[in-house]
């Protein structure tokens, strides 16, 4: 019986237009070339422990006998085609070995459970704000001994950062969960996520493979328990993947709507990644309703809109409430007012902003000025070269040796899901160019794109060698197995975290030394730390509910008026003043007690009038 039209081998006369496998072996070998060149233009040491190569030669030497080699083989191939129940019960097991690991991994290396960077303490300012249904408050009588980086203490008192995250944080506030515990949690959901989408787009193997490449991450395993923005980005970016998968195949109404929820979600969380999400996105919506009517069209945008309306309304309003504009929001005016702006621009030495802290003063001249000045029309270019892309691939990969399999990895990018996950990475790329800052917990964005170029390198080069395929694809995959596990906590070495001794200091000693209620002024000297600021209220909304008010010591004159107000206001609190150079402590007293010291000091330091 001859086959149908439709059936695939009556199409199969259609194959000799296809590249022949010689063309296709140059095409891999010259891919395979291009990576060596961007091994070796953007660091080829970087990764390469002795440990780590001594391992991978081990491996590969092994995985060479025959027997150990079929074995390898015969499991990864049990392990490629899991049914849909077990891909979700693996991610499930995935997600919560990832959770326990990384608690372990950071307990292991001493690390401090306590916020450390000024976003973790500016995001649990949010989180009790939202707990308590405001997204703003109102100013505090005594603003200026409040001011701190990234919070707002006039016209309003409130967060500049956008409120996705601290919206799924915000259950740590009701349930008085450890600060570190649901980011702990989203992290292993990304794990697990990432192993789910990947076995969707590849198979079970590449889905474990993806896994473990994010845990080997140093930087990933740095914010797995810090209340940062990027984890619950990339969880965002996961799910909207999903959904999209999920839509695509009978293209219900409801995944829609859940697609633009999560997108509404990404929106109000980091708008420059959610931007690199929704452009590939939206471009497959697009593609999928090509032959669609145009009521099945609007009907489907119209749905995904719908589902971002509800958080994009929390983000106009927050916009409305701090800045006063609808469409300006208040990261934006920090920016500007920071002299921070997006763009391409020289930056002009007399145009430090006006700083009412020596921090800022400090911070703005040895943090921000060194990004602005490698972000010109002059700069960008070179930058990128020397740091961006570097920063990516060493945050993405176990080892940059690893990078030479990514170009290959295009012969790879054979159905439209695949296509538009690796897209993500050159819309960053552009996107983020606006951006001057870029700090390497950015590059965890284009985790998964890469770990997908990765992954999809080893099957197209064991694919182009269809003899050797599962020789090939084993001893490839063992090998990018050895590089993740040499770069783990435990096998190699150990992370650098940073220090944070004023940090530790102010969250776990200074506790337990003073009598609250209690009132702690810091004062900043020249060669403090302007990234270790405690003057931070994080453990309320509204700053006098703090059991212990931390306020900057704006000096004698401007002090007596906050002992003048707390004296009046909570005149049982216990004055300390804080200083980070020494960690000492001082007691001055009641709110009257340090009054009366400020006074007297004001009264030595006046000058004597003449007699009459």
């Amino acid at each position: 019986m001859s086959d149908p039209p439709s059936s695939p081998r009556a199409r199969t006369p259609a194959r000799q237009s296809l590249p022949s496998p010689q063309f296709r072996r140059l095409v891999a070998v010259l891919l395979l070339l291009v990576g060596v060149t961007c091994w070796l233009s953007f660091g080829a040491a970087n990764g390469l422990s002795r440990l780590s190569l001594a391992v991978a030669l081990v491996v590969l030497a092994v995985s060479l006998i025959p027997a150990v080699r079929r074995a390898a083989g015969a499991a990864l191939d049990f392990l490629r085609e899991p049914s849909p129940r077990t891909a979700n019960w693996s991610a499930v097991g995935v997600g919560v070995a990832a959770a326990i690991l990384l608690y372990a991994f950071a307990a292991g290396q001493g690390r401090p459970f306590v916020p450390t960077y000024h976003d973790e303490h500016v995001n649990l300012i949010q989180m009790h704000m939202l707990a308590r249904g405001r997204l703003w408050m109102p100013p505090h009588p005594l603003a200026d001994f409040f001011e701190t980086f990234y919070v707002f203490v006039k016209p309003v008192y409130a967060a500049i950062y956008f409120p996705g995250a601290s919206l799924l944080y915000t259950p740590t506030v009701w349930l008085h969960l450890p600060y570190w515990l649901m980011p702990l949690l989203v992290a292993g959901a990304v794990v697990g996520m990432t192993c789910r989408v990947v076995t969707e787009l590849v198979d079970g193997v590449a889905g474990l493979l993806a896994a473990l490449l994010l845990l080997s991450s140093r930087t990933f395993r740095l914010v797995s328990i810090m209340l940062l923005n990027h984890p619950v980005m990339l969880l965002a970016e996961l799910l909207s993947i999903w959904a999209w998968l999920r839509w695509r195949g009978r293209q219900q109404y409801g995944w829609a709507l859940a697609l633009g929820a999560l997108l509404g979600w990404a929106a109000i969380t980091r708008p420059l990644d959610a931007l690199c999400l929704a452009l590939p996105l939206a471009a497959g919506v697009l593609w999928d309703l090509r032959r669609r009517t145009v009521v099945r069209r609007l009907a489907t945008f119209g749905l995904i809109g719908a589902g971002m309306i509800p958080f994009l309304s929390i983000q106009l309003i927050a916009n409305y409430g701090i800045t006063g504009h609808l469409f300006e929001s208040a990261v934006a005016r920090y920016l500007a007012e920071s002299h921070f702006s997006l763009g391409l621009a020289p930056v002009d030495p007399a145009g430090a902003p006006p700083a009412n802290l020596l921090q800022k003063k400090v911070f703005y001249e040895d943090f921000l000025v060194p990004f602005l000045e490698s972000h010109t029309v002059e700069t960008i270019l070179p930058a990128f070269y020397t740091f961006r892309i570097p920063t990516i691939l060493e945050v993405d990969l176990p080892a940059t040796i690893l990078v030479i399999m990514l170009p290959v990895g295009l012969l790879a990018l054979t159905d439209l899901p695949r296509v538009l996950v690796w897209a993500i990475l050159p819309v960053f790329l552009p996107t983020y160019a606006v951006f001057p800052a870029f700090l390497p917990h950015y590059a965890l964005l284009v985790s998964l794109p890469i770990s997908l170029s990765l992954i999809l390198g080893i099957q197209a080069v064991a694919g182009t060698w269809r003899g050797q395929r599962q020789f090939i694809a084993t001893v490839l995959t063992l090998l990018v197995t050895s590089f993740a596990v040499t770069a783990l906590p435990g096998v190699g070495a150990n992370d650098q975290y940073g220090h944070w001794p004023v940090m530790v200091a102010v969250h776990t000693l200074l506790p337990r030394a003073i009598q609250a209620p209690a009132i702690v002024l810091f004062p900043f000297h020249p060669g403090d730390n302007p990234h270790e600021e405690p003057v931070y209220n994080t453990d309320v909304a509204w700053p006098d509910d703090a059991p212990i008010i931390r306020v900057q010591d704006l000096g004698t004159a401007r002090n007596r008026e906050l002992a003048q107000y707390y004296a009046r206001t909570q005149p049982d609190r216990n004055v300390y003043l804080f200083d980070r150079r020494d960690y000492s402590l001082l007691a001055l007293g009641k709110p009257r007690d340090f009054l009366a010291r400020l006074t007297s000091e004001l009264a030595s330091k006046a000058p004597a009038r003449p007699a009459p």
